[in-house]
């Protein structure tokens, strides 16, 4: 993908089109306006956040290429040996107090406690003390079912049915709402943290993908690639920092989220159903897609996508 996005721009420059900083002529500062393209979408990110993404995927592709698999990482036959330590109570209720649906989970290691955060469709994030296996807050201000949630250092970004993404601070014995981001016109289906940790991209329900800065509380960049009937279900993030990917009924689309458009896009066979999940392999080779009807397909970033390397069909049971 890498070496795809280098002959992209090396052909931009030799037929005398803009490239990086100069494809986009934003003002740096958070809100301010920015210029859009025919489908209303921004033309990039600000110059201030293009670097800081830029000197982060350099440091993140350095250490990757270094680094070494752990030891404690489980192999197949680990994992195949896992049996269940925990059974977490509901703690999430409907008005008459019956049990609903979690539709998202996440752990973040904080304040010395191993914490298990769940998003529900009762419009609450509980965090949960894992080894005392009760419930330790509950983060409340989405007024609609929660589809993600994602946490780092100390604190976890949700976003929802209400259309809002939002940042939850620490706070001695609970959680706070330090940010809610209003910017997608449906609900927001899926996020990616941005290895900054300062920024979050989101995929809704309108067919937008959008780069938010999570403490200014402004949407600093979007793109469109997707058909608002169908939307974007899911949002992963490259190891790099630089690439994303969004999918949707039958595709999906490689970013550069530095200029936020696509320079890739898959089909999906049409007898996999809707694709609801993609997600990167640690060491940035492998893409996985799956889709509603029990298929997942891998494909090799290295290889290009025109064909998937493997095809798994997952049973019922």
């Amino acid at each position: 993908i890498a070496k795809l996005i280098a002959e992209r721009d090396e052909a931009r420059r030799a037929a005398g089109m803009p490239v990086e900083a100069e494809r986009a002529t934003v003002d740096a500062e958070l809100g301010s306006l920015r210029n859009t393209r025919e489908d209303g979408s921004s033309a990039g990110l600000p110059p201030t956040v293009r670097e800081e993404v830029n000197a982060k995927t350099e440091q993140l592709r350095a250490a990757r290429k270094r680094r070494e698999i752990p030891r404690e990482v489980p192999r197949p036959d680990d994992v195949a040996n896992f049996v269940e330590t925990a059974d977490l109570c509901p703690s999430h209720m409907s008005s008459t107090g019956t049990a609903t649906g979690i539709r998202c989970v996440t752990t973040l290691e904080t304040n010395g406690m191993f914490a298990v955060f769940s998003g529900g469709t009762d419009g609450k994030a509980i965090c949960y003390d894992a080894h005392r296996q009760t419930p330790a807050a509950t983060l409340i201000g989405h007024q609609g079912p929660i589809n993600s949630i994602a946490s780092a250092l100390d604190f976890v970004v949700t976003c929802g049915d209400d259309s809002t993404t939002r940042l939850w601070r620490s706070e001695v014995g609970n959680y706070r709402c330090a940010t809610t981001l209003k910017g997608h016109k449906g609900c927001v289906n899926d996020l990616a943290l941005m290895p900054t940790y300062r920024h979050v991209l989101t995929g809704g329900s309108d067919g937008v993908l959008q780069f938010q800065d999570l403490e200014a509380g402004v949407v600093i960049g979007t793109g469109r690639a997707h058909e608002t009937s169908t939307g974007v279900n899911a949002v992963a993030l490259h190891p790099d920092g630089f690439m994303a990917a969004t999918a949707s009924a039958g595709n999906v689309h490689l970013w550069d989220v530095r200029g936020m458009e696509v320079d890739i896009g898959v089909s999906i066979p049409a007898n996999a159903g809707n694709v609801t999940s993609v997600c990167f392999s640690e060491n940035a080779y492998t893409m996985a897609v799956g889709a509603s009807l029990g298929v997942v397909q891998l494909y090799d970033l290295r290889r290009g996508l025109e064909t998937a390397l493997d095809t798994i069909v997952v049973d019922e049971g």
